[in-house]
């Protein structure tokens, strides 16, 4: 009879838990016109907020920021949204900026309103973080 109290006390907080994370998620993944999926801001982000705290923890700690590193090495590095973040070389609205090289936090440049795409420079990140990869020439301007 105990575990069944307790099996349910914990089924009710996880249920708390789980709505709680679903009004506090700020972007969502959906079709984009720029390439294929994107990430879009699920809440209004003011210049300067930070909108992942950290793209890359799973980084291995042997490669710097300074390596050029394989794709296979940055997909598994990078989080699921990071790979939606599409690169826009005009009007981008994020960049990423660290100070020590191990946390990566995606931080928007300009005030994004909800439901709007979230897009980074590549080439401009690259030049400050060359692990992380510029465009090619087949990206879409925008």
């Amino acid at each position: 009879m105990k575990y069944h109290v307790l099996f349910i006390i914990v089924f009710i907080l996880l249920i708390c838990l789980y709505m709680i994370n679903i009004n506090t998620v700020t972007t969502i993944i959906q079709p984009s016109h720029i390439h294929n999926q994107g990430l879009f801001a699920n809440t209004d982000f003011k210049k300067g907020d930070i909108i992942i705290p950290n793209l890359f923890p799973m980084k291995p700690e042997h490669i710097e920021f300074y390596d050029d590193v394989s794709l296979d090495m940055f997909s598994k590095s990078i989080i699921n949204e990071g790979k939606y973040v599409n690169h826009c070389n005009k009007s981008y609205n994020s960049n990423i900026l660290t100070n020590d090289f191990h946390t990566f936090p995606l931080i928007a440049t300009k005030h994004i309103k909800k439901n709007t795409e979230i897009t980074a420079n590549y080439n401009h990140i690259h030049k400050h973080i060359p692990f992380i990869a510029g465009s090619k020439k087949h990206f879409k301007k925008c």
